[in-house]
């Protein structure tokens, strides 16, 4: 299990915090190419508006995503991914 609040200081990949930044889909269609394709460098992001918890199995190739408000529960989605590994910033799921 992990948990993330609003404000929390984060890395992921620069061109999805500038998607999550604007309203351009093209942005996010860029974004998630270069994810998919490993093209992808980290930048400073910072976690927004709703609390996460994360519940993750150490070798599953899932995650369950919750994420909540001061009115309850948003949404939840499951996330495929690679299965976690730690690393010195903390957690991989992309399998670099």
């Amino acid at each position: 299990m992990t948990a993330c609040a609003p404000g929390a200081e984060t890395l992921w990949p620069s061109l999805y915090g500038k998607a999550r930044a604007g309203d351009d889909r093209a942005v996010r269609t860029t974004a998630l190419d270069a994810m998919a394709t490993g093209e992808w460098e980290l930048a400073p992001g910072r976690w927004q508006d709703a609390e996460l918890l994360l519940w993750k199995p150490q070798t599953a190739w899932f995650s369950i995503n919750a994420f909540y408000t001061a009115a309850g529960l948003r949404n939840w989605y499951v996330n495929f991914e690679h299965p976690t590994s730690r690393t010195g910033n903390g957690f991989d799921t992309f399998g670099t």
